[in-house]
């Protein structure tokens, strides 16, 4: 299996194969696979689990493997011409990162980086392009799932250009929040507050806007008893309300 120096410095293929099988049937991606098919696929994968904010792969890397998203959420940044960072798009449970690079031999156009703490499958890119020639069920739900991440990554773009940048806030504390939200227990038979920790840094990136501006937007929500927060770590208060706004 071929990685980038990156990537082997923090894989680590402790997993029993058997682990791997099992965590590869929880994905859409790979249902059409024969049991022998899917050991084919395990037996090539290592799992990678991620704290948030850690880095997935560096915008200019070479592709070599895909990931398959188990579990939490990844954000894609891209570096614009004036220097600034900003989401592109982000992948959840199901999803798959990296393909581009992988199928067409050239470099990382944008940089993961984990928004929650995630668990991926990574697949080198020689065995992800076999079993695309392969399987054919299996290269059609891929380009399936593809098209499908395009046309996300277009509707935030367009989100971008024409929300207000409370809205955008508000837009990315609601995919922290419901990345979140099955992590918090109920209180006298209601949800409980959804609680995370929050990087400024981050949430700027992910709504296209500075930190400045994000400070702001934050001050309104918790003004608005939308959330309150203690150090880094935020609580959603009014979810419904956060979604009207994330719309607005």
């Amino acid at each position: 299996m071929t990685f980038n120096m990156i990537e082997q410095s923090v894989l680590n293929p402790t997993d029993p194969v058997e682990a791997r099988i099992r965590l590869a049937r929880r994905l859409e991606l790979l249902e059409g696979l024969s049991e022998s098919e899917l050991r084919h696929v395990a037996e090539r994968t290592i799992t990678r689990r991620l704290k948030a904010n850690d880095i997935v792969f560096h915008e200019g890397d070479p592709g070599h493997a895909v990931y398959f998203v188990l579990s939490g959420a990844v954000d894609l940044l891209k570096m614009t011409a004036s220097g600034e960072t900003v989401s592109v798009g982000r992948r959840g449970p199901g999803d798959l990162m990296g393909w581009l690079a992988a199928m067409s031999g050239t470099r990382r156009v944008a940089q993961a980086r984990a928004a929650t703490p995630c668990e991926l499958l990574v697949l080198d890119e020689r065995s992800f392009r076999d079993l695309l020639g392969r399987v054919p069920g299996f290269s059609a739900t891929v380009m399936a799932r593809i098209a499908l991440q395009v046309r996300q990554t277009m509707e935030r773009t367009a989100l971008q250009n024409r929300a207000s940048v409370l809205a955008r806030t508000a837009h990315a504390l609601l995919e922290l929040s419901e990345a979140h939200a099955g992590t918090c227990a109920m209180r006298n038979g209601a949800p409980a507050p959804i609680r995370f920790r929050l990087n400024q840094r981050c949430l700027a990136e992910s709504a296209a806007t500075t930190r400045e501006s994000v400070s702001r937007a934050l001050r309104h929500l918790k003004n608005d008893g939308i959330l309150a927060s203690e150090g880094h770590t935020v609580a959603v208060l009014d979810l419904p309300l956060l979604r009207a706004i994330a719309q607005m």
